[in-house]
C-alpha cells in the first residue's frame, strides 16, 4: 500500500507501529509483440492466504504457487515451464497454425533454472548479467504499469469500503 499518505505517516508515530510486510512475487509473461499473454503466476508466503478467506485459488485468473520466502525457486520454475508454460504455448501455436519455434527469453535470476535449455525443444537463452533492465521488455515500463493498476484498484476498494460503513452519525 502508498507509504507516502498522510494516514500512512500518522500511522508510523503511533508506539508499537510495524509496517506491514505482505509482499508477493510475480511472473508475467507473453508474446513479443503482444496478442498473447500468459496467465501471471502469484508467489505467495502461504498455501492458503489468509487474504482470500472462503475462496480457493483455483478460482483465480491467476496460478498461484507458494513458499516460505515468496521466491521463485528452480522447482517451481521448472514446474511452471513444463506444466502451464510449454504446453499452452503449444496449443497457442496449433491454434494460430504456426510452426512451435519458440525463443524464451529469461533473465539471469537465481530461481531460473539453466536445466530448461536441455529439457525441452524451446530455445532458452538466458539474458547476460546487468542487462535485464534494458533488454527486458518487463523492466521498461510494464512493471510499473502493473503496480499502478493494483494499487489505484486497491485504492479504490478501501475508498469504497470505507464510503459503506455506516457512520456513527447514521446510525443513531
Amino acid at each position: 500500500m502508498p507509504s507516502r499518505t498522510v494516514l500512512a505517516r500518522e500511522e508510523k508515530l503511533v508506539p508499537g507501529f510495524k509496517a506491514s510486510m505482505n509482499k508477493l512475487n510475480l511472473l508475467l509473461g507473453a508474446t513479443a509483440d503482444g496478442d498473447f499473454k500468459l496467465k501471471s503466476v502469484v508467489l505467495e508466503h502461504s498455501e492458503n492466504p489468509g487474504s482470500l478467506k472462503n475462496d480457493t485459488t483455483s478460482t483465480l485468473p491467476v496460478l498461484c504457487k507458494w513458499n516460505n520466502k515468496a521466491w521463485m525457486t528452480a522447482h517451481l520454475f521448472i514446474a511452471w515451464f513444463t506444466e502451464y508454460f510449454k504446453p499452452t504455448v503449444e496449443t497457442y501455436c496449433s491454434e494460430k497454425k504456426i510452426p512451435f519455434k519458440i525463443l524464451q527469453l529469461i533473465d539471469n535470476a537465481i530461481g531460473h533454472s539453466g536445466a530448461l535449455v536441455e529439457m525441452s525443444k524451446i530455445n532458452v537463452v538466458f539474458m547476460p548479467d546487468n542487462t535485464t533492465s534494458t533488454l527486458q521488455v518487463t523492466s521498461q515500463g510494464l512493471i510499473l504499469t502493473v503496480e499502478f493498476y493494483y494499487l489505484r484498484n486497491t485504492s479504490h476498494k478501501v475508498i469504497a469500503a470505507i464510503d459503506s460503513e455506516p457512520s456513527d452519525e447514521q446510525v443513531n
